[in-house]
């Protein structure tokens, strides 16, 4: 996979798109919009060159592309998630910097680290943002978040 230039997506010749969640801007949120823009981005470029060659959507965990029929098809790929970060316990040094305070600063009952709502997906299908808390993302179950946040 590689990214489209924006200057294709921008001279595009694109379906008709919904503003779902009011802000002004459509989304390619729901089935009805994505199948159509992949669809009108097999076309050509101003030079007569394929915009993509097997156009893909990739957003909110999920990898979205045109079947050998045509129709639209839905798939959970590794590639489509968040980007992971390491975690370290001994990065860098600063007062600005989450754990300077000590160990309350991550662990405790209102954590700003394990607690903080992570965008997964910017519009459902129905023009909704999609958050999941930290510790979901991390993969920590109920249980070792409790001892995490020193509610033992």
């Amino acid at each position: 996979m590689k990214p489209i230039f924006l200057w294709k997506i921008r001279e595009l010749n694109k379906p008709v798109l919904k503003d779902d969640d009011g802000d002004g801007i459509p989304e390619i949120n729901s089935l009805d919009e994505i199948k159509p823009f992949l669809i009108a981005l097999q076309g050509k470029d101003k030079f007569g060159n394929p915009v993509a060659n097997h156009p893909v959507l990739i957003k909110g965990g999920f990898l979205y592309h045109l079947d050998k029929k045509g129709e639209l098809e839905k798939i959970k790929h590794g590639q489509a998630g968040s980007l992971d970060f390491s975690l370290s316990h001994n990065v860098v040094s600063g007062s600005s910097v989450i754990g300077a305070r000590g160990c309350k600063d991550c662990h405790s009952k209102n954590s700003p680290f394990f607690l903080k709502k992570i965008l997964i997906d910017p519009y459902d299908e129905e023009g909704n943002s999609v958050y999941i808390e930290n510790w979901e993302r991390l993969g920590i179950d109920q249980e070792k978040l409790s001892r995490l946040l020193l509610e033992q």
